[in-house]
Protein backbone atom coordinates (compact mmCIF):
# COMPACT_ATOMS: atom_id res chain seq x y z
CA UNK A 1 0.00 0.00 0.00
CA UNK A 2 1.32 3.69 -0.62
CA UNK A 3 0.08 6.91 0.34
CA UNK A 4 -2.15 8.01 3.04
CA UNK A 5 -3.98 4.84 3.10
CA UNK A 6 -1.09 3.39 4.57
CA UNK A 7 0.05 5.66 7.02
CA UNK A 8 -4.12 5.95 7.94
CA UNK A 9 -3.84 1.77 8.51
CA UNK A 10 -0.26 1.97 10.42
CA UNK A 11 -1.55 4.41 12.78
CA UNK A 12 -5.37 2.92 13.07
CA UNK A 13 -6.82 6.05 12.84
CA UNK A 14 -9.15 8.07 10.25
CA UNK A 15 -7.15 11.06 9.10
CA UNK A 16 -9.11 14.01 7.56
CA UNK A 17 -7.72 16.37 4.85
CA UNK A 18 -6.04 19.74 6.54
CA UNK A 19 -7.13 22.20 4.07
CA UNK A 20 -6.25 26.42 3.53
CA UNK A 21 -8.64 28.87 5.58
CA UNK A 22 -10.31 29.73 2.77
CA UNK A 23 -12.80 31.69 4.86
CA UNK A 24 -10.21 34.52 5.80
CA UNK A 25 -9.12 34.80 1.85
CA UNK A 26 -12.89 35.37 1.29
CA UNK A 27 -13.73 38.02 3.59
CA UNK A 28 -10.26 39.52 2.63
CA UNK A 29 -11.46 39.52 -1.25
CA UNK A 30 -14.77 41.14 0.30
CA UNK A 31 -13.17 43.72 1.94
CA UNK A 32 -11.08 44.93 -0.96
CA UNK A 33 -13.66 44.60 -3.50
CA UNK A 34 -15.53 46.74 -1.12
CA UNK A 35 -12.89 49.38 -0.86
CA UNK A 36 -12.88 49.54 -4.51
CA UNK A 37 -16.47 49.75 -4.47
CA UNK A 38 -15.96 53.26 -2.36
CA UNK A 39 -14.31 55.08 -4.83
CA UNK A 40 -17.72 55.54 -6.68
CA UNK A 41 -18.58 57.59 -3.63
CA UNK A 42 -17.81 61.27 -3.39
CA UNK A 43 -18.77 61.54 0.64
CA UNK A 44 -15.95 62.19 3.14
CA UNK A 45 -17.06 59.39 4.79
CA UNK A 46 -17.13 56.62 1.60
CA UNK A 47 -13.10 57.33 1.31
CA UNK A 48 -12.82 56.70 5.23
CA UNK A 49 -14.58 53.90 4.94
CA UNK A 50 -12.57 52.49 1.72
CA UNK A 51 -9.37 53.63 3.08
CA UNK A 52 -10.13 51.31 6.40
CA UNK A 53 -11.47 48.92 4.33
CA UNK A 54 -8.86 48.42 1.78
CA UNK A 55 -6.17 48.63 4.63
CA UNK A 56 -6.95 47.48 8.02
CA UNK A 57 -9.28 44.81 7.16
CA UNK A 58 -7.69 43.17 4.33
CA UNK A 59 -4.23 43.20 5.37
CA UNK A 60 -5.27 41.95 8.48
CA UNK A 61 -7.30 38.95 7.11
CA UNK A 62 -4.83 38.50 4.34
CA UNK A 63 -2.20 38.39 7.41
CA UNK A 64 -4.34 36.53 9.19
CA UNK A 65 -4.56 33.81 6.05
CA UNK A 66 -0.68 33.25 5.68
CA UNK A 67 -0.11 32.49 9.54
CA UNK A 68 -2.52 29.85 9.94
CA UNK A 69 -1.94 28.60 6.14
CA UNK A 70 2.06 28.19 6.88
CA UNK A 71 0.73 26.60 10.11
CA UNK A 72 -1.32 23.88 8.78
CA UNK A 73 1.38 23.17 5.91
CA UNK A 74 2.83 21.36 8.85
CA UNK A 75 0.24 18.98 9.08
CA UNK A 76 1.05 15.52 6.35
CA UNK A 77 -2.33 15.96 5.52
CA UNK A 78 -2.47 19.49 4.55
CA UNK A 79 -3.92 19.66 0.79
CA UNK A 80 -2.17 22.62 -1.05
CA UNK A 81 -4.38 24.85 -3.27
CA UNK A 82 -1.90 27.09 -5.11
CA UNK A 83 -3.98 29.51 -6.65
CA UNK A 84 -4.95 30.73 -2.41
CA UNK A 85 -1.43 32.46 -2.28
CA UNK A 86 -2.33 34.13 -5.51
CA UNK A 87 -5.87 35.37 -4.69
CA UNK A 88 -4.18 36.35 -1.27
CA UNK A 89 -1.94 38.61 -3.26
CA UNK A 90 -4.10 40.08 -5.84
CA UNK A 91 -6.75 40.72 -2.93
CA UNK A 92 -3.85 42.72 -0.97
CA UNK A 93 -3.04 44.54 -4.08
CA UNK A 94 -6.19 45.37 -4.85
CA UNK A 95 -7.06 46.60 -1.56
CA UNK A 96 -3.84 48.83 -0.45
CA UNK A 97 -4.20 49.96 -4.00
CA UNK A 98 -7.59 51.50 -3.00
CA UNK A 99 -6.41 52.31 0.18
CA UNK A 100 -3.81 54.58 -1.29
CA UNK A 101 -6.40 56.39 -3.43
CA UNK A 102 -8.07 56.96 -0.99
CA UNK A 103 -6.31 58.48 1.65
CA UNK A 104 -5.43 60.76 -1.18
CA UNK A 105 -9.07 62.04 -1.10
CA UNK A 106 -8.89 62.25 2.53
CA UNK A 107 -5.94 64.34 2.41
CA UNK A 108 -7.28 66.10 -0.47
CA UNK A 109 -10.30 67.26 1.49
CA UNK A 110 -8.66 68.05 4.50
CA UNK A 111 -6.48 70.40 2.80
CA UNK A 112 -9.26 71.89 1.69
CA UNK A 113 -10.75 72.65 4.59
CA UNK A 114 -7.65 74.30 6.16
Amino acid sequence: MGGQDGVRQEYGVEATAVRPPRWMLVVAVATAAGAAACHTAVAFAAHVTGYVLGSFATIGFVALFAQIDTRRQQDPFYSRLPWLRTLAAVALTVGVGAAAVHIYFIAWELAARC
